[in-house]
This record gives C-alpha cells, structure tokens and sequence, in this order.
C-alpha cells in the first residue's frame, strides 16, 4: 500500500518565521511554494530526506504545531482501493478521496488508534530529492508518536499489516528510510496531542545547541546518555525537535 512516509505537516500562523526556521536556521530546502494574495498557503522544505509541510492558519487559532503525517501510496493501487480497504477495517475518514489543491494528484484524510491523522497521497511526481544534503542535519531519524497502553497493539498490527512497515526494533517501524517510533504512555496530557515530536541526528549536539541558542532558538538542557547526547529545541509554532548525536 505504500511507497514512503511522505512529509509530516505543520499548522503555522506565521509562515515567514516558520520558512526562517527551517529553511535558514536549519539549512533546508524548499521544495514547492503555494501562494495566494496573502502569501504562502503550504509550503514544502526538505531537511535530509525528511520534508515538513507548513500550512498557514489563522493567527487565532490555537491546534499549531505538528498535525498530521503523510503517506505516498504505491503504484500497485489506487487511492480509492485503499480508501475502501481501510474504510473496511473500521479507520474513519475525515477526509474522503479528492484532488489535491495544487492539483498533483489526490488525497485522503484518516485517523489510526492513537488518534493522529493521517494522509494518503497518490501522485504522478515524488516531490523529495533523494540526493539533498542538508549541512546541519545527518538525518531525519524519525517521527514520534504517543500511544496509550492499549492502542500499542492495535498500532503496531496497523504499520505492518495495514501500511507494510517492518519493526526495526522496539515500537519503532521504518519503510525504507523513513521511520516512526511509538511511546506508550498513561499521561493524558500527552495523549491529547499524540503527534509529538521529530527527531534529528547531527553530528555534535553540543555545537548545535551552540548554535541554536546563538540564533535565539529555546533549547533544553542537553541530556547525556550511554550512547548519545540529545536535547530539545522549540519551533516557531511550539513543535518539538529532538536533536541527539552518538
């Protein structure tokens, strides 16, 4: 059913600090750029292999940060089959299969057990350059998600039976060089937001928190650990970022 964990969205209601964020502060690249009279509607940027796609919102509105995560289905099917396959397994849609406002293709909007939405995309063109080297980022290791004790199992029959993901260990699943990694949990603070984080590995957590900090981001305290170094850097919306190093 699917090719490849596709982007991870973002609401932002200040497009132009959000673009500065990851584009300069991070050094990622944008990839596509929607407009309007009013400026960016959605815009693709491409940090490593990953790609976060920002959405602009009303500045009153208060669900900023990471909302949804997208998946490129393969050419073994279509949209609308598997709409009908997970349809039949119980996920509901928000969103039913349409063409996408850019006009590349179509979508699809459904929630999984842990409560995040997720988007099915069927386009002619994979918008990721495989080859991008980002000068801060080794890689996007991953997207990190909060399950509640019992939705883990369900969640874990989801990513490899219902989307082909294969466990590379603990509740963590990958298809090809993309990877998810679930934490349960009982804290319903953090299983009223599920989609928690991103996750990227540099070479040298302290000079990247150096550097952040100097570029006025808010940043944690650095966590040493057996294997690795990590802390925690905020986006312009709130989100998350975890950034470790070995």
């Amino acid at each position: 059913m699917v090719k490849e964990l596709n982007h991870i969205g973002l609401f932002t209601s200040d497009m132009e600090a959000s673009k500065e964020f990851y584009a300069n502060t991070w050094g990622g690249s944008v990839i596509r750029d929607y407009h309007d009279a009013d400026g960016s509607l959605f815009v693709y940027i491409q940090l490593a292999l990953g790609v976060i796609e920002l959405i602009r919102v009303p500045k009153d509105m208060e669900n900023k940060g990471f909302i949804h995560v997208a998946y490129l289905i393969d050419a073994t099917g279509t949209l609308e089959e598997d709409f009908a396959y997970l349809s039949g397994k119980g996920f509901p849609f928000t969103v039913e299969p349409k063409s996408t406002a850019s006009g590349d293709g179509r979508l699809a909007f459904f929630l999984d057990h842990s409560g995040v939405s997720f988007e099915l995309i069927q386009r002619n063109e994979n918008i990721r350059i495989r080859d991008l080297v980002n000068p801060h980022i080794v890689a996007f290791d991953h997207i990190a998600i909060n399950v509640s004790p019992d939705a883990a199992p369900k969640c874990d029959a989801f990513y490899i039976r219902d989307m082909g993901f294969q466990r590379t260990g603990g509740r963590r699943y990958a298809i090809g060089a993309d990877a998810i990694e679930l934490t349960e949990t009982e804290d319903g603070t953090a299983l009223e937001k599920p989609l928690s984080h991103i996750c990227f590995r540099v070479k040298n957590c302290d000079e990247t928190a150096a550097r952040l900090k100097s570029l006025g981001v808010k940043c944690s305290d650095m966590t040493p650990g057996a294997d690795c170094r990590r802390f925690t850097a905020e986006g312009p919306s709130g989100e998350r970022i975890v950034i470790f190093s070995a």
